[in-house]
């Protein structure tokens, strides 16, 4: 690497150090004051509340990563800028693509790092984290009335259930699909029903059909209505909210299996909303390479006595730009307006176009 070189990364290694450094101890900060009560309410000993923290971490570098290389990369290069640095580099030769060569590089690692993180250590951590908040916050959570949209586990039987809502205090579920698979995972059984209600014995579905197939797939008969039927769920309420799955204890691999299983069930608004999220952990690792070309384009174009408060400020604008764009465009997505795979990635793909386009026209 050449002394140039050098020069550039390291000064983009040390900004991205400290945003990160900033930002976390800000995250951990506010989170400490927000949970402050429940914390001496419960008595947590120092050796829990560290732990509690250190799980928490690889939750926020996903959350916060993208945009530190994103500000990293603005006040290295608007610095490089009022110092005529930039300058002096375009009048050797080198065009735009040469001096940004190796900061794009450290994008492209920076994406790989954060996707990597989100596959094989935010499920780990993740899941010991929100042990730990059990037994910080029992109270806190037994307060509140808790509503758990797309409820999904796996059941005895080889049964995959799924209901759009699960009402925790009424032991309740809506629009329930229920899957039974044969030992090569074939679909056996299905029961659609609009709700059920636990009576502390079984449980009663309400309006339901019920449909009964080879293992090839085809309907053997009719599908059967009943107004009121019990049905054998071994799984009482709280089984069922211990065993649901989370999405984000889930790996890409693991979400496109269960989205597969899914999608046999005819849930058409949790598959669309699956989709999305799956599609949504590749873009979010590779919006670190968006957004430092965002920052390239913004860098070459600023004047040279832009200061690092107009810096920063031009940051907070084009990430909250970025942000609310993605939110939408996910939003989007969940309601069927655009395809999944479209909802997610028209944000990046627009950014990264614009910004090409704008370096390209640089002088």
């Amino acid at each position: 690497m050449r002394i140039l070189d050098r020069y550039i990364v390291k000064s983009l290694i040390l900004s991205f150090l400290a945003c990160v450094m900033i930002f976390m101890g800000l995250y951990v900060i506010i989170d400490i004051f927000t949970h402050l009560d429940d914390f001496l309410e419960q008595k947590v000993g120092l050796g829990l509340f560290v732990n509690y923290y250190l799980t928490f971490l690889p939750t926020i570098f996903i959350q916060i990563s993208s945009y530190c290389i994103f500000l990293a990369t603005i006040f290295t290069l608007t610095r490089l800028n009022r110092d005529n640095e930039l300058i002096v580099m375009r009048a050797s030769g080198q065009n735009i693509w040469q001096v940004t060569r190796n900061i794009i590089m450290m994008g492209i690692l920076m994406s790989f790092m954060i996707f990597m993180v989100n596959e094989k250590i935010i499920p780990i951590t993740q899941n010991i984290h929100e042990e730990i908040s059990d037994r910080l916050e029992p109270a806190q959570r037994n307060k509140t009335s808790q509503i758990i949209q797309y409820l999904t586990c796996y059941g005895s039987n080889n049964r995959l259930i799924y209901a759009n809502s699960f009402n925790v205090d009424e032991n309740t579920l809506e629009q329930i699909n229920i899957l039974e698979h044969d030992s090569n995972q074939n679909v056996i059984s299905k029961v659609v029903a609009q709700k059920a209600v636990y009576n502390g014995n079984e449980w009663i579905f309400y309006k339901v059909l019920v449909y009964d197939f080879f293992s090839d797939g085809e309907p053997k008969h009719e599908p059967f209505y009943f107004e009121e039927k019990a049905i054998n769920i071994v799984e009482k309420p709280k089984i069922l909210l211990q065993q649901r799955q989370k999405l984000e204890l889930m790996n890409t691999s693991q979400l496109s299996q269960y989205i597969d299983r899914i999608s046999k069930s005819g849930a058409k608004q949790a598959v669309r909303n699956l989709k999305v999220d799956y599609y949504n952990k590749f873009a979010s690792s590779f919006s670190a390479v968006i957004l430092i070309m965002i920052a390239i384009s913004f860098a070459f174009t600023t004047k040279k006595r832009s200061s690092n408060i107009i810096s920063f400020g031009v940051f907070v604008a084009l990430s909250f730009v970025y942000y609310l764009c993605s939110v939408l465009g996910i939003a989007f997505g969940k309601e069927g307006i655009l395809i999944p795979f479209l909802a997610v990635w028209l944000t990046p793909i627009m950014f990264l176009g614009l910004s090409i386009y704008f370096i390209q026209i640089l002088p």
